[in-house]
């Protein structure tokens, strides 16, 4: 049996590979820089310098590895541990500074080799809107967030869903564009702008202003990750711009790929905010964690009057 020319073949691919910086992981075995990348994954805190350079050696041989040692033992135990010690670092995404997330995204921008994970494209738009007068729609709506409660027991478990789908979709976000969090209101001047700007410098800015006073639980960080999420899915994926009608029809794309279960704590979040700040003219305080009931949230624009009622109702 022939020796595996994995080594070989990596070399090979970075030899021609300009951004590698590496060294001293360039010359090492693929199972011992992942056992090294297993060990600085499982830290408390990460050394994104140290992990940026294990994963550029990760990604640039791995898949020649895999290929030169298939069926082998080694390539089973290899392909294991790096799966364990890349959630791991995904799973501390979510925490990393502006700065380490600057060091590591020329790498995490091709962790999908490693993963098999790709962003989840929204379905194609076969929107159910049945809207016909936005402005009244948008006046329930905020009608019926100013009568809820700030933090509304019955809405806990879907922010909690909510926010373990945002958590995902961002790390899958950082594989395709690098996120810088400002201190900016309107880092842009419409979607279009962001749209042109974001795929021009392969960056998007996502403002961290009105995120103090939440009642979610969610963090700061959280709320800007689900702006993130919801400014490149939806308003870019989509082409939906900053008015009402996109406001709603970005909730309606999004809806179709964020689990049932989060659906109420969406609304609320995309609908209830856009139109509470437009009625009111003034950006809620506090953003509320709270369910609308009445509204349809797959029929867009369908209000159960009855349902909507209990709104007002102290006891839901």
């Amino acid at each position: 049996m022939t020796k595996p020319k994995a080594i070989l073949v990596e070399q090979g691919f970075i030899k021609h590979h300009l951004h590698f910086d590496s060294v001293p992981y360039a010359n090492m075995r693929m199972v011992d820089v992942a056992r090294i990348l297993d060990t600085e994954s499982s830290r408390p805190t990460i050394n994104p310098s140290v992990v940026a350079k294990l994963l550029d050696r990760v990604v640039t041989g791995l898949e020649h590895t895999v290929v030169a040692i298939q069926g082998r033992p080694e390539g089973t135990r290899i392909i294991g541990i790096l799966h364990r010690a890349i959630n791991r670092i995904l799973a501390k995404i979510p925490e990393m500074t502006n700065e380490s997330l600057r060091q590591m995204h020329v790498v995490l921008s091709r962790l999908p080799l490693v993963e098999g994970a790709s962003l989840p494209a929204p379905a194609p738009l076969s929107e159910k809107m049945m809207l016909t007068d936005y402005k009244a729609y948008s006046r329930k709506v905020a009608d019926a967030y100013d009568a809820r409660p700030v933090r509304d027991p019955v809405a806990m478990s879907s922010y909690a869903a909510l926010r373990q789908h945002v958590v995902h979709m961002f790390k899958q976000l950082l594989s395709r564009i690098r996120i810088e969090f400002v201190k900016e209101a309107e880092p842009y001047k419409d979607a279009a702008d962001m749209t042109k700007r974001v795929k021009e410098e392969g960056v998007m800015y996502v403002s961290t202003l009105f995120s103090e006073n939440l009642a979610s639980g969610w963090s700061a960080k959280d709320n800007w990750m689900m702006r993130a999420v919801h400014d490149y899915i939806v308003h870019i994926g989509g082409h939906h711009d900053f008015s009402l009608r996109g406001e709603i029809g970005t909730f309606n794309r999004h809806a179709k790929v964020a689990p049932r279960a989060a659906l109420p704590a969406l609304f609320s979040e995309i609908v209830g905010q856009v139109a509470y700040a437009i009625v009111r003219g003034k950006f809620p305080n506090p953003q509320k964690a709270c369910v609308l009931y009445g509204f349809d949230y797959i029929k867009v624009g369908v209000v159960d009057e009855e349902g909507y009622a209990l709104n007002w109702t102290k006891d839901v």
